[in-house]
């Protein structure tokens, strides 16, 4: 985020003469495009400040907060503080909740005739660059829940990788809400990786049912995205995957059958000398010692 505020948010701000606000929030904007995220959040936060302070309410007033609160949890997303990029989306989140409340009990509104969601083109606006998506694009209500749907789906994986996996549960589970029933967007290999993100927390939690479910979420996704026949590295990752947890629950029959079809695949895919058909061969061989272990265990009893 980090660009100038949205047209509708700066002609209130102009027409009311909030100088103030407007230069705290250019000023945040010019540090952040410098990637002088600190500083750029104390320009934001002051600016949400003298806004509070007014205590003025409206829908323009909501808007702009909102705005601020997705810009700041993007920075502390890149600043990796996960925690406090949570909170700031969870304030966002609350906020357009109530903007959509106020649109719907005020029909008149003009900004009504502007909310169009752009769906075609949100992988493009989002994941490629946060920061070419364009201010101009966010007097858009339907923009507002895409850049808070891709937010929460970057502070999950974030939380993931710090081993928050109860955390990274809840923000992935919100952005697959999100993104699936609020956007319409089915499909999507995003929410496919949600699925596995959520899936590896259950693992690591010994949350095993709950690790299958999402991983099979996953690979359902993926099956219909691949559409040649379930002949694709994404597929080969969902059966080993699941594989890992049959594993785990010692379910080696199963375990044994899933790694197969994943190395059959990268192998077709990738041949037989990279490191991901090693690493599928290692796995298969580690399951295969652990099931003749347990047979023999199993006739000695």
């Amino acid at each position: 985020m980090g660009h100038n505020i949205s047209h509708v948010v700066k002609s209130s701000l102009e027409s009311r003469s909030n100088y103030q606000i407007e230069s705290l929030l250019q000023s945040g904007h010019r540090l952040c495009k410098s990637k002088d995220y600190e500083n750029a959040r104390i320009h934001y936060l002051k600016a949400l400040e003298i806004i509070n302070q007014k205590g003025s309410e409206g829908l323009y007033r909501d808007q702009l907060c909102c705005e601020i609160y997705m810009t700041i949890a993007y920075i502390y997303q890149h600043q990796l503080q996960s925690d406090e990029a949570e909170l700031y989306c969870r304030l966002a989140d609350t906020l357009i909740g109530q903007i959509k409340t106020q649109l719907r009990e005020n029909k008149d509104l003009h900004s009504v005739s502007v909310l169009k969601a752009n769906k075609n083109n949100h992988d493009n606006h989002l994941i490629s660059s946060w920061t070419d998506f364009g201010r101009d694009n966010l007097d858009a209500l339907e923009n507002y829940t895409i850049i808070l749907a891709s937010l929460y789906t970057k502070i999950g994986s974030i939380k993931y990788s710090q081993y928050k996996y109860e955390s990274a549960v809840s923000v992935c589970q919100r952005a697959i809400f999100i993104k699936s029933n609020l956007l319409g967007i089915r499909g999507d290999s995003d929410i496919a990786t949600m699925y596995d993100v959520i899936g590896h927390s259950y693992k690591y939690q010994g949350k095993y049912t709950n690790a299958l479910d999402n991983y099979h979420k996953s690979l359902k996704i993926q099956s219909k995205i691949s559409g040649n026949g379930n002949y694709s590295l994404s597929i080969a990752n969902c059966y080993e995957n699941i594989g890992e947890i049959f594993h785990r629950q010692k379910n080696f029959g199963q375990a044994l059958s899933l790694h197969k079809k994943s190395l059959n695949i990268r192998s077709k895919i990738l041949g037989y000398d990279t490191i991901e058909v090693l690493h599928s061969s290692s796995r298969l061989a580690k399951t295969m010692w652990e099931y003749n272990n347990a047979c023999e265990s199993a006739i000695q009893d």
